[in-house]
């Protein structure tokens, strides 16, 4: 394949493969056994590198000589083994585990709390201490499970209640996630940039000189330099960089449609210029009226659409819809950003546990509000779409018909798309209210006596 041909999924894949691989030449150093196959998220591996380099800085002495350092030193150990060691084999890693990185973790529990007070949106208040103080260390099968105590599940399902609000009206607003939306679409420019120089040689001097990638001898290294080094003031700085440049660039000569892109990206993110944007749908009912349309156009059930646009068919048809409404855009300068907001909730497959007279039970047997909660996430509008173009909302035509136009657009791509996919017999996953979906739930019976002393 040529560099110049990869798609969106094909940068994404390389530039994702490329980083973790730098990682684990990190991580060898450490002196930390890493299985090949071993699946370990980006920011897990960012914290096992991170807490070296607290030593680095004099946080934390290799040779303690104060029981602050002692107990960083033991940090430092511990936060290694927690995020990279093979956890089958240790019966108390998987516990110390579920700590940092479950359904009801610390950093969960954290920014539940904090992100709403911070924004000033006001959800209801969480009672965390209730939650910690109803965990109970429990063996099963010679493995400690963190399990929670039934006397907190009211306390357990204003959490879950709560993180879901915060996503949908916070972390999933329209305005959030377009940016979001614009970054992304920013950096995979920069990433084929990075992969292939010779569609922009002047961006890619700047990203070579902001150590986004180096280039010795032909040999291109990702994020060459300690990898501290790249925090939001660097990305701000070398977005900063490259948008002065093509500024420049425009006053010298015409501009190159790529060039023109950037632009338009690097502004809208540097100083936030709203004014170049236009969300789809800004709420649900817009969302589902949309959804409506297409059902009442086409005949085919609202599940099945909703399930083409959450993109739950194991069909491209989403894809293909999508990669054909950005093509006709941009030939006018104006691009989609779309993005997935799945309803954060509980996810049933993480298996988080109530403790009822020694005896273990999934969460969703021990409350019915939980499992509407599932059903909300699986009938919920996932895609936010929108319109980005310069001074889009003060064109030469009034915003209200800029919106209705592009909208067309996007509905009768997918009404096509969908009509084709179904005439092929391709349908959408069944409706969550269809019975054979249903799975009876049964206790989980386990041996043994649960320790009741807190963890």
């Amino acid at each position: 394949m040529d560099n110049t041909e990869l798609s969106e999924d094909d940068v994404v894949q390389k530039y994702d493969s490329e980083i973790k691989k730098e990682y684990r030449k990190i991580i060898s150093t450490l002196n930390i056994s890493l299985a090949e196959d071993a699946n370990i998220p980006l920011h897990e591996m960012n914290s096992a590198i991170l807490i070296p380099k607290l030593e680095e800085i004099n946080l934390f002495s290799k040779k303690a000589t104060s029981p602050i350092e002692l107990i960083g030193n033991i940090c430092n150990r511990i936060g290694h083994k927690i995020y990279l060691a093979d956890k089958e084999s240790n019966p108390v890693l998987p516990f110390l585990h579920s700590i940092v990185s479950s359904e009801i973790d610390a950093d969960r529990l954290d920014y539940c709390v904090r992100d709403p007070r911070a924004s000033g949106l006001e959800l209801g208040a969480i009672d965390v201490d209730r939650i910690i103080e109803s965990m109970v260390l429990f063996k099963e099968n010679e493995k400690l499970l963190l399990v929670l105590n039934n006397s907190a599940v009211s306390s357990i399902e204003e959490f879950f209640h709560q993180r879901y609000l915060l996503y949908k009206y916070l972390i999933y607003h329209h305005n959030v996630v377009r940016m979001d939306g614009v970054m992304k679409e920013l950096l995979l420019m920069l990433f084929q940039i990075a992969n292939d120089e010779k569609l922009q040689k002047e961006v890619f001097r700047i990203l070579v000189d902001n150590h986004f990638i180096s280039n010795s001898a032909g040999q291109k290294t990702l994020f060459p330099k300690d990898f501290t080094l790249y925090d939001d003031s660097w990305l701000k700085t070398l977005i900063s960089n490259i948008n002065q440049h093509l500024k420049q660039v425009k006053e010298e000569r015409k501009i190159t449609t790529l060039e023109e892109k950037l632009l338009l990206f690097s502004d809208t993110i540097l100083f936030r210029k709203s004014v170049n944007l236009i969300s789809l749908w800004k709420s649900e009912i817009e969302a589902r009226k949309f959804v409506e349309h297409l059902h009442n156009e086409t005949g085919i059930h609202i599940n099945d659409i909703a399930n083409y646009l959450n993109n739950k068919t194991g069909t491209t048809t989403f894809d293909l819809a999508v990669r054909a409404i950005k093509t006709e855009l941009s030939k006018e300068n104006t691009y989609l950003i779309n993005h997935a907001c799945t309803a954060k909730i509980y996810d049933p497959e993480k298996k988080l546990f109530i403790l009822h007279k020694n005896v273990l039970y999934p969460l969703n047997y021990a409350s019915n509000y939980i499992t509407s909660l599932e059903k909300v996430k699986a009938t919920t509008i996932e895609p936010r779409f929108a319109f980005i173009k310069e001074n889009l909302k003060n064109g030469s035509e009034p915003v209200e018909k800029t919106f209705e136009r592009l909208s067309e657009k996007i509905y009768k791509k997918f009404k096509s798309y969908i009509e084709s996919a179904q005439a092929k017999k391709i349908t959408g996953t069944p409706s969550v209210s269809s019975a054979k979906n249903k799975k009876r739930i049964k206790p989980i019976n386990v041996k043994g006596k649960p320790n009741l002393k807190k963890p």
